[in-house]
């Protein structure tokens, strides 16, 4: 599972930023679509558990080397890697642009990919698509409550327990 979390944010990406790692939320800035600039939509990924582990080990413990890939419509956003762990913290902020429009388009979905860094490849661990619809609603203070997404295979089929 990945956690990735939702809140309004306030346009001031500092201030924004420093709210996110506090409150590990995402956040989305409101802007006028007549201003013809883009929104932004604040990811925060903030950890993962239950990581199958890639990386077998003859002494020792196996295990992955986690890291995220994010993708919102034509942008994407990789999380640093977290070596040698099954439940990695990231902590990272990102900002992806909402392009708005006179039309009423729908949002993308969000896409997020767990992938093992390797020297020469990366091994699939487990990826989960966000829905718009999918976001739980916004508390008063504007935040979602924190919500787990479970990992999916390749196919989009649920992953097995690890």
């Amino acid at each position: 599972e990945v956690k990735i979390l939702l809140t309004a944010g306030t346009g001031d990406a500092q201030a924004d930023a420093a709210k996110a790692a506090d409150s590990a939320r995402w956040f989305v800035d409101d802007q006028e679509p007549e201003q013809g600039e883009p929104n932004v939509l604040h990811v925060a990924v903030v950890r993962a558990r239950g990581l199958k582990a890639a990386d077998k080990s003859l002494m020792g413990t196996s295990s992955s080397d986690p890291f995220v890939t994010l993708q919102f419509g034509d942008k994407k956003e990789k999380t640093e890697v977290v070596k040698k762990s099954l439940a990695p913290i990231w902590m990272k902020m990102v900002e992806l642009p909402v392009p708005v429009t006179k039309e009423k388009k729908p949002l993308p979905s969000l896409d997020v990919l767990v992938e093992d860094h390797d020297t020469l490849s990366s091994d699939f661990l487990g990826k989960v698509t966000i829905s718009p619809a999918s976001i739980p609603t916004l508390e008063a203070d504007g935040a979602a409550p924190p919500t787990w997404f479970p990992l999916c295979n390749k196919d989009a089929s649920p992953a097995a327990d690890r």
